[in-house]
């Protein structure tokens, strides 16, 4: 299972940090760290995205990812493997594909409500887990956003930004369904799902793939889907 903090309206900061400390003590077996990988190193994403995604996310840098989704579900499973993740403003409903994609679980903080102060809840969890996904109401102002990601270069924790822009991110990753496999004319069900992969970023050119999540099949009972079709 997860670990969950829960932030009370009217909950001091003193007694917010608390929770984080204690969650994340919990999580890592006693230790409030959770640096599993080095500053600046790549973190790991699934196999079959290697070549399209070395290098979009990682440790000490922001990334941008358009929508919650496989891609984002795969990402997670793959750090969760060997290290920690912290989920902030996002519910446990997508955790599933986490499983099936291979992650832990017992390795993941989630922080549904972040409270007033989101960015300074990024920064605690930041100090202890290896990758900090977010999604939040605003994008922060670069005024605001400078502090966290010189936090974030201390801390050796890479952060993913869900749905918005972030001031000055190393990579923008998005995705789309491509199309599903397994069905047939009125019947079957479906057995795998393609999505059509790409990332740019700012070290490195725009690449490209198309990714199959599921059973391998024939590609004769592949349904392909208009491209603006989101995951």
């Amino acid at each position: 299972m997860t670990t969950a903090v829960n932030i009370a309206a009217g909950q001091s900061r003193e007694q917010t940090i608390a929770a984080l400390r204690q969650a994340m003590a919990a999580q890592s077996g006693g230790t409030a760290t959770g640096a599993t990988f080095g500053l600046g190193e790549a973190l790991p994403v699934p196999v079959a995205l290697e070549n399209t995604l070395a290098g979009a996310v990682r440790k000490g840098a922001v990334s941008v990812i358009e929508q919650p989704g496989a891609v984002l579900a795969g990402l997670i499973a793959e750090v969760t493997k060997t290290g920690h993740v912290a989920l902030v403003g996002l519910s446990e409903q997508g955790l599933l594909s986490v499983v099936e994609l291979g992650g832990k679980l017992s390795n993941i903080v989630c922080v549904p409500d972040p409270g007033m102060q989101p960015l300074e809840v990024i920064g605690l969890l930041a100090d202890g887990v290896d990758l900090v996904v977010a999604s939040l109401a605003r994008t922060p102002p670069p005024s605001q956003a400078r502090p966290l990601q010189a936090r974030l270069r201390t801390s050796g924790c890479a952060l993913v930004f869900v749905g918005q822009q972030w001031p000055g991110a190393e990579a923008e990753i998005s995705s789309s369904v491509a199309g599903v496999s397994g069905i047939g004319t009125g019947y079957g069900r479906i057995r795998a799902v393609d999505y059509h992969v790409s990332v740019s970023g700012t070290r490195f050119p725009r690449r490209q793939c198309r990714w199959r999540v599921g059973e391998q099949v024939e590609q004769n009972n592949v349904v392909a889907f208009p491209a603006q079709r989101r995951s």
